[in-house]
């Protein structure tokens, strides 16, 4: 569980989606059930014959047609037919897609070619170049990695593989943790029995078991620079890291020092100055010096996107913008009448 929370947040603050901007299509369910595309004015410019529709990215959007997925371009054009079971967004200009009974994986290109085959039993985006990828013979899964054009750089014979951030990928061999370069060199040995990306020039490790082991942090050269006193160590963002002791969470900066006092049930890294915390079941924000800058009393609260959180107060939606101040949804509606 620790291992899972770890390395999603670290995927949470790498990966990130650009809109294209000008995009003017959006998705719009006609009265028999099925998705088109119409253009700023309510104009259906793509016809609804889609069982599902999904926003446009970079001039693509994901839909969905007989339980498969495919691509098309802003003016309707397949780029690739519905025919995957699962297709993600794009990284370094690929995107994961799998298909067939046995459940393969593969990455496809924005002109919808399949550049590297179906093949693996599963993978992981592109990162600095290189894609995690799995290999399950007789139950075991081996890990290695692959370039943008399917060669296999790393072999496949790790237990795990990461994706690479600041040059080095975490992997596990023999049932602890360790990094490798481009190059598939071992820079720091594979003694930890828990370790995150790195992040800001350091990466949570654990020494000890799931249940009763302890986080801290290490440098490049594989120096523990933070002890491991931790019960769970998350990624540092503008400085500093959430960790949590004792149940509580609180953040320390790079000396290991807690400049935000662990009193809170739980936090997430910091992102443009703010960070979400949860303190007696209500959701808010706090800065990098501790300040309460949204109040705690929401009920929940999504990551902020165009200065905006979703917010739901007394069992009410809205936003809040980055100086506390609600928006109801009544009000909203309110607007959008003007």
């Amino acid at each position: 569980m620790k291992r899972t929370v770890l390395f999603l947040a670290v995927l949470a603050l790498l990966i990130t989606v650009n809109q294209s901007k000008g995009q003017d299509l959006y998705p719009e369910q006609a009265s028999d059930g099925k998705w088109g595309y119409a253009n700023k004015t309510g104009t259906i410019v793509i016809p609804c014959k889609y069982d599902a529709g999904y926003h446009f990215v970079d001039g693509l959007a994901k839909v969905k047609l007989a339980d498969k997925y495919g691509l098309i371009d802003t003016v309707g054009t397949e780029i690739t037919l519905c025919k995957y079971d699962e297709l993600w967004h794009f990284s370094e200009g690929l995107a994961r897609v799998n298909t067939g009974k046995d459940v393969k994986w593969g990455f496809i290109d924005k002109t919808g070619k399949e550049v590297i085959p179906c093949k693996y039993d599963f993978v992981w985006d592109f990162m600095e170049g290189f894609a995690p990828v799995k290999i399950t013979e007789n139950n075991n899964d081996k890990w290695g990695y692959v370039d943008r054009t399917g060669k296999e750089i790393i072999p496949c014979k790790y237990e795990f593989a990461c994706y690479f951030s600041e040059g080095l990928a975490c992997i596990r061999l023999n049932n602890k943790s360790g990094f490798i370069d481009h190059t598939g060199t071992e820079v720091i040995p594979c003694k930890y029995d828990d370790a995150g990306a790195f992040s800001e020039g350091l990466a949570a490790v654990r020494m000890g078991d799931n249940t009763n082991g302890k986080y801290g942090f290490i440098d490049k050269t594989g120096k523990e620079v933070i002890i491991c006193e931790y019960d769970i160590a998350l990624t540092f963002s503008e400085g500093l890291a959430a960790v949590k002791l004792n149940d509580k969470w609180g953040f320390i900066d790079k000396t290991g020092t807690v400049v935000v006092s662990l009193e809170y049930d739980f936090a997430l890294p910091f992102a443009d100055g703010i960070a979400k915390v949860k303190l007696n079941d209500k959701y808010g924000f706090i800065d990098t010096k501790g300040v309460v800058v949204i109040p705690i009393k929401y009920e929940l609260a999504m990551p902020f996107a165009n200065d905006y959180s979703v917010v739901r107060l007394n069992n009410k939606w809205g936003r809040v913008d980055k100086k506390g101040n609600f928006y109801p949804d009544e009000e909203n509606k309110k607007d959008k009448k003007k």
